[in-house]
């Protein structure tokens, strides 16, 4: 059985970007990165927190992606209507895969 087989779900990368109105203000939007993605999610047994200076996160899940996939901190994912915030990106030690954690959030 291969890896990849084991990715059974489709998601779609979103990142933030900054762009100018015609007013001169800027505005935040999101813009898809990657789509048609194979992912797996699981729930995260061992979640960590993320202590910013305003905020605390918790990983609530876990998403495995093949090597290669371009994905980032502070990137999200968008999956069956739901959409999860990165907030770590790691690169399996046997160049097998990446494991990115993130937290669900509110649209």
């Amino acid at each position: 059985m291969s890896y990849s087989s084991l990715l059974i779900l489709i998601c779609t990368i979103e990142q933030k970007t900054n762009s100018q109105n015609s007013t001169g203000s800027l505005s935040e939007t999101w813009t898809t990165k990657a789509s048609n993605v194979k992912t797996r999610k699981v729930k995260n047994l061992q979640p960590k927190i993320y202590d910013e200076l305003t905020h605390t996160y918790i990983d609530d899940y876990a998403f495995y992606f093949l090597l290669g996939t371009s994905i980032a901190v502070k990137d999200r994912i968008s999956l069956g209507g739901e959409v999860y915030e990165i907030l770590s990106v790691d690169n399996d030690s046997h160049n097998h895969h990446v494991k990115v954690f993130a937290k669900k959030t509110k649209q």
